[in-house]
Formats: C-alpha cells, sequence, structure tokens
C-alpha cells in the first residue's frame, strides 16, 4: 500500500543520503 511505497521509497533513497554525507566530508578532509 502506500504506507509500504514511502517506507521503500526512504530505505531507497538512505544509502544514497550516506554517501552523499561521506562524499562531503571526504571533500572537507582533502581541503586540510
Amino acid at each position: 500500500g502506500l504506507i509500504n511505497l514511502k517506507a521503500t521509497t526512504e530505505l531507497g533513497y538512505l544509502p544514497h543520503k550516506i554517501e552523499e554525507t561521506f562524499a562531503l566530508m571526504q571533500e572537507e578532509l582533502s581541503l586540510i
């Protein structure tokens, strides 16, 4: 149903968000 779709979307989005966060952290570290 709709709730399941929302949960699946969030689960699919989470890894992308984590990758984005790591990428930003690596960029900041490389500037040091």
